[in-house]
């Protein structure tokens, strides 16, 4: 497997994805894995969706605290 992590410019810790998937026999569910690449463009998009919610709750957590410590 050849996945240079500069070149897609993501944070997917490609040993664990190899390890993950090679455990399961390359399968997903009871079917053979077809496209790997596409499996590791699913792990990016989830990657960047934990960062997207936790940024957006952070967000909202500081900017609470920002009202609140303006009322006071």
């Amino acid at each position: 497997m050849n996945i240079n992590r500069e070149e897609r410019q993501n944070k997917v810790d490609y040993e664990a994805f190899y390890d993950f998937y090679e455990s399961k026999d390359w399968k997903i569910g009871k079917n053979k894995m077809k496209d790997w690449k596409a499996a590791v463009r699913t792990w990016e998009r989830r990657k960047t969706k934990k960062q997207t919610t936790k940024t957006s709750k952070l967000d909202s957590q500081i900017s609470e605290w920002q009202k609140a410590k303006e009322l006071l």
